[in-house]
């Protein structure tokens, strides 16, 4: 089947391999990918078949782009001005066995005189991969550029123009009126493969869209090859016999000579005829191993190990009810899942995407002026968003583990909209971004507005934008958001109306962390959670699990991994209970150890001797002690106040914490910096203490009023602070 091809410049005006829209092609097995064209420079295929195939583009000659994976650099440029030129005849001879890439194709559009360059090259956003393209066919550039700019973000087409021509190994153009068609159409499969962080899933989706788009249609000729650097993609799509064209894609495996030697490196030889079924015309290819001809919505990848893989009805859509779109992979868990429904152009409801777990009784969450659940049997009422966060509740699965499904429609892209009311300040925001990202990164349109933003397995919060974040997670993990997840976002008011996720671009896609089951203490995980820090546990004996219960009933536990502990207390009802929660602590014994708790003051750094109860919107630390083991009262050396109410009148009382005994003074200045009153000289132990002014100086007349400062020394530490007085 094979057929000895003879890399030789003595041999390249032998052959016409092709005709004027696309180069041949070869994968190897040694370096990867590499591209060829062997046309006649001054005797063209096309004119040399009939003279009225007048729409069959130019070629301007042959440009040729070698990719060696041995060099740093990688790439080299070189436009011949002869077949006998010897410079490239060097570049056969030193690269051909070591190259991954070696494209040439340059030629003037269907119309206009303008080159039109190909390959084009693309340096990955999202990997390490260098991504090349060649396509013929023609399909509508508004079409083309409508769906580029849709999502928030409409200069993203801009952003590429610019990315793929700073590039080195691409042409410069000169105008945005350079453009052609096979550009924006590599545009338009790069943005769906970044989206994707997946070349098939990419190229599946990018097609799809394409086909249902009406300005575009199915029937549009779409043949290109493409590759990633380590295989080639072939794919035919169009209607046999439009328009006189044929667009024949064949493909077949070759053996390379070259300096005497022959290289068996499962090498691919891909042609394409432009020859209709009216021409009578013997266009047989001239290698007889092209055997392997492309149907309509083929896709066919060659891959360097020898391997190749057919997708038949690759992106096709004709419209029908039997359409089948590609899908976005899902799996959800017993209980209650934080998920979003990353797929667009569904127009499918509830009871369509999540038809798969109608046998585990579930119920859907989602946001909207409060918590709002949906059954099973309203489903089919439910329109999905990719905008909106929901809480899926699932049971009876746990002898499955994980259920795995595949939602319908085609991946989001990274620039769509999420609006966000500006009557509300709590969102459930989806995550749908294909690589996973720091809370930071993710939500920095919106990160300096928020108050709080809680994971399904970590929390973060804060007193007021401005403040410092307190974080609740357990020991060693990231703050990181995850494709398909959803996240409780509460803003300040005055909010951003309109967030994105376009600058999300290049992490890599982790697996989500999904914390130890307790074995010891059991408990059912709700709706929502309060988060709830353990500092330390002062105890002789290791510790295994820690729990929290209420009235009695385990509402959450964690198993220990180190300090601070981190559980999910999904307390019955948050802020409405007057009943003091308890803590457990597991050490292995058979009886579980006496455990007394103290609750950490944030104004002071201060453990206070006090009962804690359940509470929304904030993150509660405490300390554990075993067995009458005596706890920290100070989680640091550093003295801390506290003034209120401010402002005030006639008094107010200022609060302070001490780390240990020691000397504390505090005084009264006015603005001008003159001394009012000495509230307090003396010595007081670690703790807790107050102080009242009730506005009056050291002769006990009433102060005007102003401003005023308060400063305290102990120690070597002096904290000034302002209040305000007023009649």
């Amino acid at each position: 089947m094979k057929k000895y091809i003879l890399i030789a410049l003595m041999l390249i005006t032998a052959y016409n391999i092709f005709c004027c829209d696309m180069a041949a092609a070869i994968t190897t097995h040694e370096g990867g990918v590499f591209y060829f064209n062997y046309p006649d420079m001054d005797k063209h295929y096309c004119v040399e078949l009939n003279v009225k195939l007048n729409s069959c583009p130019r070629d301007q000659g042959r440009r040729l782009i070698f990719y060696d994976s041995n060099e740093s650099d990688g790439i080299w440029h070189y436009r011949p001005n002869s077949v006998s030129d010897p410079i490239l005849q060097t570049y056969y001879d030193t690269h051909i066995l070591t190259s991954n890439v070696m494209l040439s194709h340059a030629r003037v559009g269907t119309t206009g005189d303008s080159i039109q360059h190909h390959p084009f090259i693309w340096e990955s956003r999202t990997d390490d991969k260098t991504y090349a393209f060649m396509a013929n066919g023609d399909i509508d550039m508004t079409a083309l550029e409508g769906l580029l700019e849709e999502g928030s973000d409409s200069d993203w087409l801009d952003d590429a123009i610019t990315y793929l021509h700073d590039n080195p190994h691409n042409v410069d153009i000169e105008s945005y009126d350079d453009i052609c068609d096979s550009e924006l159409f590599f545009y338009w499969i790069i943005k769906n493969i970044e989206a994707n962080r997946d070349v098939i899933k990419g190229l599946e989706q990018a097609i799809y869209r394409m086909n249902r788009t009406t300005e575009i249609g199915h029937s549009a000729w779409k043949n290109f090859v493409f590759s990633d650097g380590g295989a080639l993609y072939i794919y035919k799509n169009g209607t046999v016999g439009y328009d006189d064209y044929d667009h024949q894609l064949f493909w077949g495996e070759a053996i390379i000579e070259t300096g005497g030697v022959e290289y068996d490196q499962h090498a691919y030889v891909v042609t394409s005829t432009n020859i209709g079924p009216d021409f009578n015309i013997d266009v047989t290819p001239p290698y007889q191993e092209l055997e392997n001809e492309l149907s309509n919505f083929e896709l066919v990848v060659l891959h360097s190990n020898g391997a190749a893989i057919s997708y038949p009805h690759f992106g096709e859509f004709t419209g029908e009810n039997n359409d089948y779109p590609p899908e976005v992979n899902y799996f959800a868990v017993n209980g209650v899942n934080w998920k979003c429904f990353p797929v667009d152009y569904s127009g499918y409801t509830a009871l369509t995407q999540l038809e798969e777990t109608q046998f585990y009784l579930p119920i859907l969450y989602y946001y909207n002026y409060g918590i709002q659940s949906v059954g099973w049997s309203d489903f089919g009422l439910l329109d999905l968003e990719y905008t909106q966060g929901y809480k899926l509740e699932l049971d009876n699965i746990q002898r499955i583990g994980l259920l795995q499904y595949g939602l319908n429609g085609v991946h989001v892209f990274e620039d769509r909209e999420i609006l966000l009311d500006s009557q509300q300040n709590r969102f459930w925001i989806p995550y749908f971004m294909h690589g996973s990202a720091s809370v930071y990164d993710a939500f920095d349109d919106i990160i300096d507005d928020a108050v709080q933003i809680i994971g399904q397995y970590w929390t973060m919060w804060r007193k007021s934008t401005g403040y410092s974040w307190n974080v609740a997670i357990d020991p060693g993990k990231n703050l990181t958001c995850y494709y398909g997840k959803m996240y409780d976002v509460t803003l300040a008011s005055g909010h951003p109306t309109v967030m994105d996720y376009y600058d999300i671009m290049g992490y890599e896609e982790m697996e989500e962390y999904i914390p130890p089951q307790t074995v010891y203490y059991e408990y059912e995980e709700k709706l929502e959670y309060e988060a709830i820090l353990i500092d330390t546990i002062v105890s002789n004996e290791p510790i295994e699990e820690v729990a929290v219960f209420e009235g009695g009933e385990c509402i959450g536990a964690s198993v220990f991994q180190g300090y601070p502990v981190f559980i999910r207390a999904f307390t019955e009802e948050l802020n409405r209970t007057n009943e003091p929660l308890e803590f457990r602590v597991y050490t292995g014994s058979r009886t579980e150890p006496d455990v007394e708790y103290r609750v950490f003051d944030e104004d002071f750094a201060y453990y206070r001797d006090e009962s804690m109860y359940p509470r929304e919107n904030v993150i509660t630390r405490v300390c554990l002690g075993l067995n009458g083991e005596e706890m920290p009262v100070m989680s640091d050396n550093l003295v801390r106040t506290k003034q209120y109410p401010d402002p005030f009148n006639p008094e107010t009382a200022i609060e302070y914490s001490l780390p240990e005994y020691g000397n504390v003074c505090i005084d009264i200045y006015n603005i001008k910096g003159q001394k009012v009153k000495n509230l307090l000289s003396s010595e007081k132990p670690a703790g807790l203490h107050k102080v009242i002014w009730n506005g009056t100086d050291d002769s006990g007349r009433r102060s005007a009023s102003g401003m005023y400062f308060y400063v305290l020394i102990y120690n070597e530490q002096i904290i000034r602070e302002k209040m305000l007085m007023i009649k």
